[in-house]
């Protein structure tokens, strides 16, 4: 703007001071505003419009907030029930071979079967760990009747006056 635009104030119009401030070239060189820095204009809302205008903002907080902790509220309800289901017994019972028959299981059909399959299951699984241990006594036997054979002869080697012995 040229000094020629600016209008000179008439005698009888009211004065502003004039206000020498520079204008900053960001918001970080302008800084935050303060309640001192800010200068009352005619924009600024009336205090009732102020206070309308808080309330509508403490109606819509109060509604977030409440809205909020109804679905808190809901999320831990519904915590709880999925807790609780958890904590019920399964549906399939682990019975002993005598009594896997229909009506121990009220005739559900699908408990009746995944209980059986899973007895079979197990069934397998120890005849599968029964033969592992017996192959696993079965192999410790051999290699310490083999080590003692070998001591044996080793010793017969040593002493030849003595007569052969043989374990195997």
């Amino acid at each position: 703007m040229s000094d020629e635009s600016i209008v000179q104030p008439d005698e009888g119009s009211v004065s502003l001071p004039e206000v020498k401030a520079s204008v900053p070239k960001s918001d970080f060189e302008a800084g935050p505003e303060t309640p001192a820095d800010v200068q009352p204009d005619s924009e600024t809302p009336k205090p009732d419009e102020s206070a309308e205008k808080q309330e509508r903002q403490k109606n819509r907080t109060k509604a977030y907030i409440d809205r909020l902790n109804a679905e808190n509220a809901d999320l831990r309800r519904r915590s709880t029930e999925w807790e609780a289901s958890k904590a019920q017994p399964s549906p399939v019972k682990t019975a002993s071979t005598d009594d896997l028959t229909l009506e121990s299981f009220d005739y559900d059909i699908a408990a009746f079967t995944a209980a059986k399959a899973a007895k079979a299951v197990e069934e397998a699984m120890d005849r599968r760990q029964q033969q592992e241990t017996s192959k696993a006594e079965q192999a410790k036997e051999h290699e310490a009747s083999q080590a003692y054979q070998d001591r044996l002869d080793t010793f017969a080697d040593d002493h030849p006056d003595l007569p052969r012995l043989s374990v195997r």
